[in-house]
């Protein structure tokens, strides 16, 4: 299974537009794509931007929260997923692609991508789910909104 997590500065967007078509694994059945992406509202206000800042080692809670939700999304069904000696068969998945930005983001842009392949879609859904569920649970990154009336707001502190 291809496994390839990480957290980036750069921009999302040539990813984003090919990941939906190219390189599905012949043994696929299934890609699903998910897009978080920043959008120009919250709680009311307009939002004209975000920065998110995260620990200096959050990329390895980003990795462990992907193989937790792995875990988790593929225990609870009749599939059951190998991830480097976690245990399972490693057919309920054919690749794991995830990407979090860092920096300074524009409405629009994209925060989190997420894009699991497998042979059948009920896996491919449980697991991009559950993914995006354990990182928003378990990966110190912090996000520094700001609005449009010049204010601004930090979520996800501890």
């Amino acid at each position: 299974m291809l496994f390839d997590v990480k957290m980036t500065e750069e921009s999302l967007a040539d990813l984003s537009s090919s990941m939906g078509v190219a390189g599905i694994p012949a043994t696929s059945g299934a890609r699903v794509v998910f897009n978080g992406c920043v959008r120009n509202h919250d709680g009311g206000q307009g939002v004209t931007h975000l920065i998110y800042s995260a620990h200096p080692e959050a990329e390895k809670f980003l990795v462990k929260a992907v193989r937790d939700a792995i875990q988790i999304a593929l225990s609870e069904g009749e599939d059951a997923v190998s991830v480097e000696g976690t245990g399972g068969s490693a057919e309920s998945l054919d690749a794991v692609f995830v990407r979090h930005r860092i920096g300074r983001l524009e409405i629009g842009e994209t925060a989190l991508l997420v894009v699991v392949d497998a042979p059948h879609r009920a896996a491919a859904f449980n697991v991009s789910a559950e993914i995006v569920d354990q990182i928003k649970a378990q990966v110190p990154i912090w996000k520094d909104q700001y609005f449009s009336n010049g204010s601004n707001h930090w979520s996800n502190c501890p």
